[in-house]
C-alpha cells in the first residue's frame, strides 16, 4: 500500500489534492492500493467531490490541524506502524524536517515540494529539464527523504492522464481565451481579467475573425460563483466551467490562457497553450519566475492584463514559440514516474 498525506480546504489550494490524485490513479494502475491520510473531514469531503472514483481509495482522518503537522505525529506514526505501507508521499507546505525524519523511521518517505522549502542537496537536478532532458536521480536529504521538486524538473509534474500526447494547433487568430484563477479567488482576479479581455477586444478587432469567447474555469471553492453564473447567463460569449473534469480538452480548444501560477501552469505547458500568468499567492512566485525566465510564458506582475493580452494576441510568431517551448518542457508523464518510484519500480526522473 502507498500512503498519501495531503490536505485541501478553503485555505489550501485544491491543487495539492488534484496532483496527488493523479499519482494515486497511477499507483492503482500498477496494482498498488492507496490510502489518503487527511487532517480533517473537510479534505475528505473535497476528495469525494473532486474524484468520482474516490471509493477506490482508503481514507484515514487524523482529526488534527493541517497547519500543525508535528502535533499529529503520534497518530500518524501509529497508523504507519500498523499498516506498514511500501512508501508514503507527503504533500504539504506545513511539514518540518523533524516531521519527515520521524516518519522515515516507519517507511520510505517521498516529499512533493514544488517550492524547495528545505535546504536539501539539489545540485544534480537544478534546471535539469532545461539543460539535460535525460537527467536522472532525485535528491535525498540526510534524513533519507526523497524529494520530488517539479519546479526544478518539470518532467516530474504530476498531471492527470488526460494531459499526455495531446495535439495542439496554434491558430493565427485568437478567438477563445481560457481564464483560470484557482482556489477561492479572493481578489476576484477573474473579474479583472474578464474586463481586460473585453477592453482589448474593442481595440484590436482587426486581428480577430470572430468575437472572443471567454472560457472561465472555476473550482468548488470559488467565492464569486454566483456573480459569474449571472454574467454567463447574460452573455453567450462567456462560458462558465465549474469543477470541469476535462480540462485538457478545454485547453486544447483555446488560443490563449490567462492563469494563476499554480499547478495549472504545468497542465497548460503539457497542452501547449500560450499563457499569461500571475501570482495569486506568494508560494506561486517560483513557478511564475522560473517558467518566465526560460521564456515559456508571460508573467504579469503589474496586473496590466490588457496591455499584455493585446501584445500577445497580435504576435502570432511569439505564441507559436511559447507553445513549442512549453510542450518540450512537460510531457504529462510525471505522475507515472512518481508512482513507479513509490512502488520501487523505477527511480529515473
Amino acid at each position: 500500500m502507498i500512503v498519501i498525506r495531503t490536505d485541501a480546504n478553503a485555505h489550501i489550494a485544491t491543487g495539492h489534492l488534484m496532483r496527488t490524485l493523479a499519482v494515486a490513479k497511477e499507483c492503482r494502475r500498477l496494482g498498488t492500493p492507496v490510502c489518503f491520510v487527511f487532517a480533517d473531514n473537510e479534505s475528505e469531503n473535497l476528495l469525494k467531490k473532486l474524484s468520482p472514483d474516490w471509493q477506490d481509495y482508503q481514507i484515514k482522518v487524523l482529526n488534527s490541524r493541517y497547519d500543525d503537522m508535528e502535533a499529529e505525529l503520534n497518530a500518524f506514526t501509529h497508523f504507519l506502524n500498523h499498516e506498514t505501507p511500501t512508501a508514503a508521499l507527503i504533500d504539504s507546505y506545513f511539514v518540518t524536517p523533524a516531521y519527515l525524519n520521524e516518519l522515515g523511521k516507519y517507511t520510505k518517505i517521498f516529499y512533493l515540494d514544488d517550492l524547495q522549502v528545505f535546504d536539501y542537496p539539489v545540485d544534480r537536478m537544478k534546471n535539469a529539464a532545461f539543460t539535460d532532458p535525460d537527467s536522472d536521480g532525485w535528491p535525498i536529504t540526510p534524513g533519507g527523504v526523497t524529494v520530488i521538486n517539479y519546479s526544478l524538473n518539470p518532467k516530474l509534474a504530476p498531471l492527470r492522464r488526460q494531459f499526455r500526447d495531446i495535439p495542439y494547433l496554434v491558430r493565427e487568430k485568437v478567438s477563445n481565451i481560457l481564464i483560470t484563477t484557482g482556489g477561492t479567488d479572493e481578489k476576484d482576479m477573474t473579474g479583472k481579467i474578464m474586463m481586460a479581455v473585453e477592453s482589448v477586444e474593442t481595440t484590436i478587432e482587426s486581428t480577430m475573425t470572430d468575437p472572443v469567447s471567454q472560457h472561465i474555469a472555476i473550482g468548488v471553492l470559488n467565492r464569486h460563483r454566483d456573480k459569474l453564473r449571472a454574467i454567463a447567463a447574460e452573455n453567450p460569449r462567456v462560458i462558465l466551467y465549474e469543477n470541469h473534469a476535462e480540462m485538457a480538452a478545454l485547453m486544447q480548444k483555446c488560443d490563449l490562457a490567462i492563469s494563476a501560477a499554480g499547478s495549472t501552469l504545468y497542465e497548460l505547458c503539457a497542452v501547449g497553450v500560450p499563457t499569461i500568468c500571475f501570482t495569486a499567492a506568494d508560494n506561486q512566485m517560483l513557478n511564475a519566475k522560473t517558467l518566465s525566465a526560460n521564456e515559456m510564458l508571460i508573467y504579469v506582475d503589474d496586473e496590466n492584463f490588457a496591455l499584455h493580452i493585446s501584445r500577445i494576441v497580435a504576435d502570432y510568431a511569439q505564441r507559436r514559440k511559447l507553445s513549442a517551448k512549453m510542450r518540450c518542457l512537460v510531457d504529462g508523464y510525471g505522475a507515472v514516474r512518481i508512482a513507479e518510484a513509490l512502488a520501487g519500480l523505477r527511480r529515473r526522473a
